[in-house]
């Protein structure tokens, strides 16, 4: 199987182009595709170790909040759809919400600033995922993550 990360040149803030060192990744596992090389090894490393595609899959979404938090951080939503041939389809919905006690009624009717700030739910997705279809720990599924956000990378302009 070829796996294939990002293969389009990166802007740096000087204006010159640079190409991705990491562009291909190979595996017999499976497949695993994300929007920047580093995610995208990072569920390749997944699959090597036996895991899944969730767990693959969840391992690229954490990196990507590392690697690339101005178009895919935590603070956001995700919708996401796993299917087993056991089991059949499932959704998870990890959209916005409203915090329980939310007073819709007296609550400001605003369209934009903090009144319009739903609770992320991708965290909570990603985990519910990783817990019910994964097969890896949520330790071993972060750890890519966790090793950049230590270490540090070179962010990308979003």
């Amino acid at each position: 199987m070829l796996f294939i990360g990002c293969t389009q040149p990166i802007k740096k803030s000087n204006g010159v182009y640079f190409e991705s060192a990491h562009k291909v990744q190979r595996s017999d596992k499976g497949i695993v595709v994300s929007a920047h090389p580093l995610a995208t090894k990072a569920g390749v490393d997944i699959l090597s170790k036996n895991g899944n595609a969730v767990d693959a899959a969840v391992a690229a979404a954490f990196t990507l909040a590392v690697v690339e938090p101005s178009m895919s951080g935590i603070g956001g939503r995700a919708q996401i759809l796993i299917y087993t041939p056991k089991t059949g389809y499932h959704g998870i919905d990890a959209t916005t919400a409203a915090p329980s006690d939310y007073d819709y009624d007296n609550a400001p009717k605003k369209r934009y600033g903090y009144p319009s700030i739903g609770i992320p739910g991708v965290v909570k997705g990603l985990t519910k995922a990783l817990t019910e279809f994964g097969t890896q720990s949520r330790q071993n599924v972060m750890y890519p993550a966790i090793q950049l956000a230590d270490k540090g990378h070179a962010l990308i302009l979003g």
